[in-house]
């Protein structure tokens, strides 16, 4: 249970910091860029990548060694999207990694030198990217949950079950009956109390039930 929780958290902290890193990359390259600048571009891109390994580290351990199980996870198709997302954010991350350490090493060459604003444009671009494709994988993540998967992966059985009727509730053991709600259990078991009172009464007449029943009547 302990290590599940401090796995979560180290994950979840890992995802804050990668959010941080790439928006602070979004915001800085959208300034002026001098040597000063283009180097601290350069830190957060490394503290960015290094954000994402720790991400994609904790969440496999979550996955292995968490307390849900491996078969929670990689039975459901939400961890193979959140994969494919992460891999394409990596993908494109790669450029502008390397325009980072271009630039750096032209201001090195000739601190006059100046980031061609075409150029700028195009890394702040793939850089946004970068951060809206990112922020799916959050909302893919949510759809992990029990409550929206067809059954659970652990049991075998049914998930929560709709409040609806439907008409497999049929062929289920004791028949539809078992979807009713206690009240109506309640009433259904006193009618047929009752009538099974009345049809034994019925047939025999001369019962204690039978004259104790009539003695009650006004």
């Amino acid at each position: 249970m302990w290590l599940d929780a401090i796995l979560a958290y180290l994950h979840f902290t890992a995802i804050f910091m990668l959010f941080a890193f790439i928006t602070t990359q979004a915001i800085l390259i959208r300034g002026p860029l001098d040597i000063r600048t283009v180097k601290l571009i350069g830190r957060t891109d490394l503290w960015y990548f290094g954000s994402a390994f720790a991400v994609l580290v904790t969440g496999f351990l979550r996955a292995t060694m968490g307390a849900k199980g491996p078969d929670f996870y990689f039975n459901f198709w939400p961890i193979y999207a959140k994969l494919a997302l992460f891999l394409a954010v990596g993908i494109i991350s790669i450029k502008p990694t390397m325009t980072f350490i271009r630039w750096r090493r032209r201001f090195e060459g000739d601190p006059a030198w100046q980031v061609p604003p075409g150029e700028q444009a195009a890394m702040r671009k793939l850089v946004v990217i970068e951060a809206h494709l990112a922020a799916v994988i959050p909302f893919i993540a949510v759809m992990m949950s029990p409550a929206l998967r067809p059954y659970s992966r652990e049991t075998g059985e049914a998930g929560t079950a709709p409040v609806a009727w439907q008409p497999e509730q049929d062929a289920a053991p004791g028949g539809g009956s078992e979807a009713a709600s206690s009240g109506e259990a309640d009433a259904m078991t006193v009618v047929i109390a009752m009538a099974t009172q009345n049809v034994f009464i019925s047939e025999y007449p001369e019962s204690r039930w039978a004259t104790a029943g009539k003695g009650r009547r006004p």
